[in-house]
């Protein structure tokens, strides 16, 4: 992939990996070990790294590189918001809803989604059975627990939302098959997962070692996303 980078024009690929990749190892470790202090230092720099990668690749040039400067932008305020320091779940999840939307919106463009869909009907299939599934438990469980209905209604706008950003990319990656769709891909899925093991420890039980599963699949998923996204823009 480093090849594949540098023939695309990527640039700083090297040195944005490694600071990227120092600052998420100390961010899961300390979410790992409870060093909440840490945490709210070095979590909030995950982002701003990605974004500023994004505009020096692409100085922002295109409606497609500026979509995901916001969506990386909201997801920083998601980020600030669900730390220890605020803890915020309502507001931490508006944030990254919203995130969602400008990704959903820049994976659309010169991409149908009605075609993309028929073209991988299985992946579509197992996707949606999957997160119903999930969505039902995680309604049920809410429920029988007493959560606020305005909770409730915000987990499955939430959880309809992310689901329509995965297909977005299941589409896209269908129609023009290429590494740079994969990644986004395999980011947005990888985004799903991190997700998912949030609303099950919180709202279902507990997950051994949750914090390395969110954490890790939350930090891969959007350096893919981002990495895979510079690359479309090389191509565009």
């Amino acid at each position: 992939m480093k090849t594949y980078l540098i023939n695309k024009g990527v640039k700083s690929y090297i040195s944005f990996v490694i600071v990227y990749a120092v600052i998420a190892i100390i961010t899961i470790t300390t979410r790992v070990l409870e060093i909440d202090e840490i945490q709210n230092v070095f979590k909030p720099m995950l982002m701003p790294i990605l974004m500023l990668f994004v505009f020096v690749n692409s100085k922002l040039s295109s409606s497609f590189s500026k979509l995901i400067f916001l969506a990386l932008l909201f997801s920083m305020g998601g980020d600030v918001l669900l730390m220890p320091y605020f803890d915020n779940f309502m507001l931490g999840l508006a944030s990254f809803l919203i995130a969602h939307v400008f990704y959903i919106i820049a994976f659309m463009k010169d991409n149908c989604l009605k075609d993309g869909i028929k073209k991988s009907k299985v992946s579509v299939a197992i996707l949606l059975i999957a997160y119903s599934v999930l969505i039902y438990i995680l309604v049920t469980n809410m429920l029988s627990s007493g959560t606020e209905l305005a909770m409730i209604s915000a987990v499955v706008v939430y959880a309809s939302v992310i689901t329509v950003m995965v297909l977005s990319t299941i589409s896209l990656q269908s129609i023009n098959s290429n590494l740079e769709t994969k990644l986004m891909m395999v980011g947005a899925i990888l985004f799903m997962f991190s997700d998912s093991v949030i609303a099950i420890n919180k709202f279902v039980f507990e997950i051994p070692l949750s914090g390395l599963w969110i954490m890790t699949a939350y930090t891969l998923a959007q350096w893919l996303i981002t990495v895979g996204g510079i690359a479309k823009t090389k191509s565009l």
